[in-house]
């Protein structure tokens, strides 16, 4: 080793061998981190933000006079499906009038799929019927595929006549099986 290094003696005998040259870059790193420390700074703490909040869901702005949410009878359905079953939460109901002739009903679903495989969580199989036995499709659907035992939450709406105020909401399970929810839509007082 050359007499002018920089490193003590102690330090020149205990660095012969192969991995010389990685002690002398990491105690380089080390001298010169510890001289840019400022010594007249006390040290600092740093803390971690909390951990965020897990979200609620996502409610609707309700316009004075417009919407108003509706009273669902049922809260919770289980519906086989092809590779096990769902479970669906109703979270609430909003009725909102569109114009003159039409009013749109969104329903909040929270959907859980206990199965060995994904389970199909489509809005075609959300269907509304009207007093009339006219059956309304969803206005947007969708088709979501549920891993096992995940949640997957979404807004199903439907576009109705204004005049109806009495609905079923129908949800298909396997095959042609139905969960039947009647809905009220009187405006509540």
């Amino acid at each position: 080793m050359p007499a002018n290094t920089f490193l003590p003696l102690s330090l020149q005998i205990g660095c012969k061998g192969k991995h010389f040259l990685g002690f002398i870059v990491v105690l380089t790193f080390l001298l010169y981190a510890e001289g840019c420390k400022n010594p007249a700074a006390p040290p600092t703490a740093t803390t971690m933000p909390p951990p965020a909040a897990p979200q609620q869901p996502k409610q609707p702005e309700i316009k004075p006079g417009t919407a108003y949410r509706i009273a669902i009878p049922l809260k919770s359905v289980k519906s086989p499906n092809n590779k096990g079953n769902f479970t669906y939460r109703l979270l609430w109901a909003l009725v909102e009038p569109l114009n003159s002739e039409q009013k749109k009903v969104t329903v909040q679903v929270k959907a859980m799929f206990e199965g060995a495989w994904q389970g199909a969580f489509w809005e075609e199989n959300f269907i509304v019927v009207l007093g009339s036995g006219n059956v309304v499709a969803a206005n947007n659907p969708t088709k979501d595929m549920v891993m096992p035992n995940r949640t997957v939450e979404k807004s199903i709406s439907f576009t109705i006549p204004k005049s109806e105020n009495k609905i079923d909401l129908m949800i298909k399970g396997r095959g042609n099986n139905f969960s039947n929810i009647p809905l009220d839509l009187t405006k509540p007082e």
